[in-house]
């Protein structure tokens, strides 16, 4: 008997019976599952595991079907009641069984992650309600239509390298990982919209820092730089994801922070003080969308293609490519530090470098605002930021 399995089996049952217990006492409505039934719920799943070796899998069996019978009797009850029909609370019953199961296999992490995803799940429903109603009916096909190319190709693409450079199966992980990020961060922009300028420029500039700009620069009602300075912030910190997402290397994640910090709190104290609340009108693209992952995919296969053939030129492309679009371009050098075409201070300095090009492109993007003072103060605050990086680059 394995008493380590019970034990975090009862814990997962508490964490996500608490989010149930909490959300029964705030709305008070009656639910299927509070903290002392999900913790028994999941505990039973791990100890039926535990009698394997002498009953077989009967028990296993049996613990479902009473688990079952216990949930559907109480959802009918619940309905002649109240006439309460959602399945929510009675399908995360069910999971809890099987998160229990997985603890009594020993597949510890798996049950971990399963409970913190599932209870994620419960405790934003409101928030996911408020995003769905934000969506159009083009993105959620964009989303299906990624999501189709994304897992029906995946298994089909074969993990070996071509031509020094190109591993189908590893390429395609990383393009999808990065679009699963910006999807998130898309996410969050959205249901922040109404939170104002600020949040749609932090989050839709980790998305598309140059059509973010573009955004605020058309659709603010009341022009301002701080917006702008915000997704620039956000831009560096997307470096720095993709980066770690195509090299997960902590030398990588170090080095990049050492550049980043300072210009990126520089950006973020201005932003902050000269601030004036002001909302923004227009949305961005989904990153979901079929055409923004062509796009990303093969800007990131030709830059991995030049810069592994002209790896002596690798900072010329890395600034050029930051004029038009930074995040093809990290990946493209982190890739090749992966595979070991490149070194890591010459990586990190053709990353800097790219970056240094986007923060100064934000200029042609805000000018299309025609407000001279927002021209003004946006190329006096881009230009003290990548002085700030290019002397990072001397010194460091």
């Amino acid at each position: 008997m394995d008493a380590f399995a019970i034990l975090l089996a009862m814990a997962l049952g508490a964490f996500l019976g608490m989010e149930r217990e909490f959300r029964r006492e705030v709305q008070k409505k009656k639910l299927l599952l509070g903290i002392r039934t999900s913790i028994l719920i999941c505990s039973l799943g791990a100890l039926v595991v535990q009698m394997r070796p002498i009953l077989g899998d009967i028990p296993i069996y049996l613990g479902f079907l009473g688990v079952l019978l216990a949930l559907s009797s109480s959802y009918f009850l619940r309905f002649k009641e109240s006439g309460a029909r959602g399945i929510t609370t009675f399908t995360a019953g069910i999971l809890l069984f099987f998160i229990g199961l997985l603890c009594g296999m020993g597949e510890y992490v798996m049950a971990t992650i399963m409970t913190v995803l599932i209870t994620f799940i419960l405790a934003t429903r409101e928030e996911m309600h408020v995003f769905v109603k934000h969506l159009n009916a083009e993105e959620v096909k964009s989303a299906i239509k990624f999501a189709i190319i994304a897992f029906v190709v995946f298994p089909l693409l074969p993990d070996q390298t071509y031509f020094g450079f190109f591993n189908p199966y590893r390429f395609w992980v990383i393009v999808v990982s990065i679009s699963v990020v910006q999807f998130l961060a898309f996410v969050l922009g959205r249901i922040l919209k109404e939170r104002g300028a600020l949040a749609v420029a932090f989050f839709g500039g980790f998305v598309n820092s140059e059509a973010t700009t573009y955004v605020l620069s058309v659709n603010l009602k009341r022009k301002n730089s701080s917006p702008v300075l915000m997704a620039i912030v956000s831009m560096l910190l997307s470096l720095v994801v993709i980066a770690f997402i195509t090299f997960p290397s902590p030398d990588l994640l170090l080095e990049l922070t050492k550049y980043f910090l300072s210009p990126a709190l520089l950006l973020v104290f201005i932003s902050l003080y000269k601030f004036r609340s002001t909302d923004v009108k227009g949305n961005l693209e989904s990153p979901f969308s079929v055409r923004s992952v062509v796009k990303f995919s093969l800007a990131f296969f030709f830059l991995s293609a030049i810069s592994s053939y002209f790896t002596q030129y690798v900072l010329a492309f890395s600034l050029l490519g930051g004029l038009v679009a930074s995040s093809p371009v990290v990946a493209s050098i982190s890739f090749l530090m992966s595979l070991g075409s490149l070194s890591l201070e010459e990586g990190v300095k053709g990353i800097v470098l790219s970056a240094i090009a986007s923060v100064l492109n934000k200029n042609f993007w805000v000018r299309f605002s025609r407000d001279k003072r927002m021209v003004k103060e946006t190329l006096i605050y881009t230009l003290l930021a990548s002085l700030l990086l290019g002397i990072e680059l001397l010194v460091f």
